[in-house]
């Protein structure tokens, strides 16, 4: 059950206040909100400024106009500011308007809904919103809007994403259990000794496990998606979805199942699902230098087991493969290729290689997600690093999987002491060799 009622009720005190302020449909337009205020033309100076501003109930600005079109907009509160400062050179009331102007005025078309005029407005970032925009109907100046309209307007926005967003949680959350618990139930089936934890940073998470057993061996793959929430989640989703029918499409007596291949077909699958195109309203808020449609990276982790244990194939993208050999301190780590899945610099024909190894012993095999050596923490405040996780596996050679996984588990508490987790947690450790063959 998701944990957001406080928020719920939030939402709806957020969304009473919009509607009290008659501004409930986000469909609206501009125009909905605008008032009508007399421009003046580019002869204006600073005194007829100052008398424009001086009659009663004068508009919090004026736009200036030639045959028209706005040239320029100015504030009524900045041009007062403005006009009393006594460091101003010259005659202040013969200074042309351009010396009062705005230096970046918001302006918009009449016709545009108001949730493209919230869009305008964050592109500001953390300046403070404006207390007046232009209206204009076809380039031409049609009238005025004020800054507590837009206010109002962005308050609206966020509360309204915010709404569709636990509602995409609601529906996302039951199907990420169902296949967290599907994904736990064929684990335990099919590997004898192994360990998973899972830790979401959110209700919902970029990360999961898909298992599929074959007359032959076994087929794991582990996958990261590079962001946060639910649009990660849905990435989460549709790889599972996807990697679920590519398996299950695979006879059960089939030789092998090729880690790259898979994951090569991961990426294309991946890369034509984004460029689909998708409605306004499904589509993520544009990030600084990112595209909006741009493909969210996925970080993945394939292994091929076969039954007789002998040995393992291997392929990774932004994820590698630990081995233990059991009772010792041997260790080696096989790296992933660098690149993500599915992501907008990785071109369609990524070349990917298949690592096979031999398992001639007993083996503790690690994939684990980049989230948690990216977890800040220890005595010095500092991402875990590799070098941290590779020292964990060193001094816990000795356990099994299912122990070991216990024992990470408690690093990483220890490690984050009290810390908030920045990322979701991943990591999947099982038995590998002579003595645990697959089931």
């Amino acid at each position: 059950m998701i944990k957001s009622n406080r928020l719920q009720e939030t939402l709806a005190a957020q969304l009473s206040c919009a509607d009290t302020a008659g501004l409930l449909n986000v469909n609206q337009t501009v125009a909905d909100i605008m008032y009508f205020a007399p421009a003046l033309d580019e002869t204006a100076t600073g005194a007829t400024l100052l008398e424009y501003f001086s009659r009663p109930r004068a508009a919090e600005g004026v736009v200036i106009v030639r045959h028209g079109y706005p040239l320029g907009l100015v504030a009524k509160l900045d041009f007062v500011k403005a006009y009393a400062n006594r460091a101003v050179n010259g005659d202040r009331g013969a200074l042309p308007w351009s010396a009062w102007c705005v230096k970046h005025p918001l302006m918009c078309d009449a016709m545009e809904p108001i949730d493209t005029l919230a869009e305008c407005s964050n592109r500001l970032g953390d300046a403070p919103l404006p207390d007046v925009f232009a209206v204009t109907c076809n380039g031409r100046y049609a009238g005025l809007g004020s800054g507590a309209a837009l206010r109002r307007i962005r308050h609206l926005c966020t509360a309204a994403a915010m709404q569709r967003h636990l509602a995409l949680v609601e529906q996302q959350l039951p199907l990420q259990q169902q296949a967290d618990f599907l994904a736990r139930a064929r684990l335990q089936r099919h590997l004898p000794d192994h360990g998973y934890l899972h830790r979401p940073r959110q209700d919902v998470s970029g990360t999961g496990v898909a298992v599929r057993a074959f007359e032959r061996g076994v087929a794991l793959a582990v996958l990261s998606c590079e962001e946060r929430g639910q649009p990660c989640a849905a990435t989460q989703l549709s790889v599972l979805g996807w990697l679920e029918s590519q398996l299950h499409a695979m006879p059960a007596d089939a030789q092998a199942v090729d880690p790259a291949e898979l994951i090569v077909r991961m990426h294309r699958f991946l890369r034509s699902d984004r460029r689909s195109p998708s409605p306004r309203s499904d589509r993520q808020p544009r990030r600084e230098g990112r595209d909006v449609d741009e493909p969210v990276g996925v970080r993945a982790a394939v292994v091929w087991l076969p039954r007789e244990g002998q040995s393992m194939c291997f392929a990774g993208a932004s994820m590698g493969l630990t081995l233990l050999r059991a009772h010792t301190r041997e260790f080696h780590h096989v790296a992933g290729a660098c690149f993500m899945v599915g992501h907008g610099a990785t071109p369609d024909d990524a070349g990917l290689q298949t690592h096979t190894v031999e398992l001639d012993g007993d083996f503790r095999v690690a994939i684990v997600a980049s989230g948690l050596i990216a977890q800040v923490g220890g005595p010095f405040n500092e991402p875990m690093g590799q070098a941290v996780l590779n020292h964990f596996f060193k001094r816990h050679a000795s356990l099994s999987a299912a122990d070991l996984t216990l024992a990470l588990d408690d690093h990483l508490q220890t490690w984050l002491a009290g810390r908030p987790q920045q990322t979701d947690i991943a990591a999947l450790v099982f038995s590998a060799g002579a003595r645990y063959a697959s089931r």
